[in-house]
């Protein structure tokens, strides 16, 4: 398991990012807040999100460690 922080910071776009605790990029204590510990980015990205609305995995410590997700919808499609 690793652990997650929120950055907390203000910035023009109020977009907030989710970091590793060891991330180069992580803010300062004061400008970030726990998240928890959790498997993946993902984990901690879906629950950084029932938080905040705006909220991104940092490039730099998340995002190549997150694979695509396809969503298939069924809408449209008979039973027939």
């Amino acid at each position: 398991m690793k652990f997650f922080y929120l950055d907390i910071t203000r910035n023009p776009s109020e977009v907030s990012e989710v970091h590793e605790k060891d991330c180069p990029k992580i803010p300062s204590m004061v400008n970030r807040t726990y998240l928890g510990p959790f498997n993946n980015a993902r984990e901690a990205l879906r629950t950084a999100l029932e938080r905040k609305t705006n909220v991104i995995a940092c490039p730099q410590c998340c995002q190549a460690k997150m694979s695509s997700i396809a969503v298939f919808s069924l809408a449209g499609i008979d039973d027939h």
